[in-house]
């Protein structure tokens, strides 16, 4: 197969690399090249799911063993309350403490499932349009592989929030960072903040590699993978927005 933009021969996937989801577990980062190949031979996509969830799980323990009685003060101040039902609803809250940490893992991964699942279907359209090879199962398999990417940004914004303490949180906003443009706008807000956000370095490193892997898997020209990735981005946009106003509603 040749791309016609850079009349060099496209490598198709010709056999899958030794190895499973173990080695994909790091291949992802070093040699995606071989998770490729593994998905396209039908690496399961909910392996990498459970690693997603537990790392979500992890993160939002973390947070909320720190600053759930944070967020529950601020949570009441955005509500107006007088100063008196404050402090009595804050006398109450060890007694949810329990029930939040087991509940506050649960909304991102039922948010993560089904945004995976419709963006890889908004995803498998187009490549279906460009392409005889399109598999919806492949293409959620992509996706979800490649998020493993941007797990790691949500572990190392984790470890500096938990680091700067409590005192450093007086909004829901303290509690969003970005390794990327965002840092260098902090009084950014609402579409431009998620714009920035959804470019962060490790976003744009997802990036890369799933338009890397749409052109290996459904054999593509990589600007063919670039528009079958637009969807991926825009829908990740959307939630980031989303995010950024309920975070903007609780200051």
């Amino acid at each position: 197969m040749v791309d016609d933009q850079t009349k060099k021969p496209m490598e198709p996937i010709t056999a899958v690399a030794p190895g499973g989801f173990a080695r994909s577990l790091y291949e992802i980062f070093t040699e995606p090249a071989k998770v490729f190949a593994r998905i396209d031979a039908g690496l399961s996509w909910w392996k990498a799911f459970i690693v997603i969830c537990a790392v979500t799980i992890a993160t939002q323990v973390t947070i909320m063993s720190l600053f759930q009685t944070k967020l529950f003060e601020l949570g009441l101040r955005a509500r107006n309350m007088s100063p008196e039902q404050t402090e009595r609803m804050l006398a109450d809250a060890d007694k949810f403490r329990t029930i939040g940490m087991i509940t506050a893992p649960l909304a991102p991964i039922i948010v993560i499932l089904l945004a995976s699942l419709v963006t890889a279907l908004f995803a498998h359209v187009v490549i279906n349009l460009m392409t005889s090879r399109a598999s919806y199962k492949k293409t959620l398999s992509l996706l979800l592989w490649c998020g493993l990417i941007t797990m790691v940004e949500q572990i190392i914004v984790t470890a500096i929030i938990a680091g700067r303490g409590v005192e450093s949180v007086e909004s829901l906003a303290d509690l969003r960072m970005s390794i990327g443009p965002a840092a260098l706008f902090p009084n950014a807000s609402g579409a431009f903040m998620a714009l920035l956000q959804s470019l962060s370095l490790f976003q744009i490193w997802y990036y890369v590699v799933l338009v890397l892997g749409i052109a290996a898997i459904f054999r593509m020209k990589r600007a063919q993978a670039v528009l079958a990735a637009v969807p991926v981005w825009f829908i990740g946009f959307l939630l980031i927005l989303i995010g950024t106003k309920f975070q903007g509603g609780m200051r």
